[in-house]
């Protein structure tokens, strides 16, 4: 389960990513990245959220929990391997963290490769980290490195 300081809660969350946020597609879903304009210069410490959203189009209630169930699982080892790469130092709050919000809108598919899923859902979130000028940040061999 994603700790609840890396969950998308409210409505106005989903809402302004949706509006302003970059967006990448694939055949699975869409994912939706935004970062607070102050925050785009310090990529040093990012505290990164995640919310989904699987439209009851998508099957039955089993099919669409399955789904969250596999997206939140990466969106976990995302965070796990960010914070061992740049866990906050000593003395550092919370308010030293740049946040970066993301949601994803699952699509309706007649087949759900989960393992494809999660690889499509990591590769997004590269191409969206990459896009809001992170560049301090690099994503190699699933690790995410500070250049």
């Amino acid at each position: 389960m994603l700790p609840k300081k890396h969950r998308i809660l409210n409505s106005r969350d989903f809402s302004q990513i949706y509006k302003n946020g970059i967006k990448v597609s694939s055949p699975y879903g869409k994912l939706m990245g935004l970062a607070s304009p102050d925050d785009l210069g310090n990529c040093s410490y990012l505290l990164l959220r995640f919310g989904f959203i699987v439209s009851k189009k998508v099957g039955n209630a089993a099919m669409r929990n399955k789904i969250k169930r596999h997206l939140r699982a990466e969106a976990y080892e995302l965070i796990k391997e960010y914070d061992t790469s740049f866990g906050l130092k000593k003395g550092s709050s919370e308010g030293d963290l740049s946040e970066i919000k993301f949601s994803f809108i699952a699509f309706p598919r007649e087949d759900y490769d989960f393992k494809v899923l999660r690889r499509v859902f990591r590769g997004q979130f590269n191409q969206i980290i990459k896009r809001l000028g992170c560049s301090k940040l690099n994503y190699e061999k699933g690790i995410l490195k500070n250049n």
